[in-house]
């Protein structure tokens, strides 16, 4: 928990992070996703999100959204293998 906290605080403060590759990363526990959701809905400088084959369920992808609404920088988002669905 306290790594993901962390990471969270590093996206938001820093100017020069434009890509964040997080592929692989099992977000089993919804509060991890929070506070990343958080980082990136305030973020100014990310342009580009990988998270292919981690774990994304319908709860994440809607926070996921929400915080993209927030955020116009972003530009790419990756979210293949994740065995999303329709209704998702």
């Amino acid at each position: 928990l306290i790594g993901w906290q962390e990471l969270a605080k590093y996206i938001r403060k820093t100017v020069s992070l434009e890509n964040i590759d997080l592929r692989g990363q099992l977000f089993a526990e919804f509060i991890y996703f929070t506070y990343l959701a958080r980082a990136i809905r305030l973020t100014t400088s990310l342009r580009i999100i990988h998270f292919e084959n981690s774990n994304i369920n319908n709860r994440i992808l809607l926070m996921l959204a929400a915080a993209l609404k927030d955020n116009e920088q972003i530009k790419e988002i990756y979210l293949c293998d994740n065995k999303l669905q329709p209704n998702d």
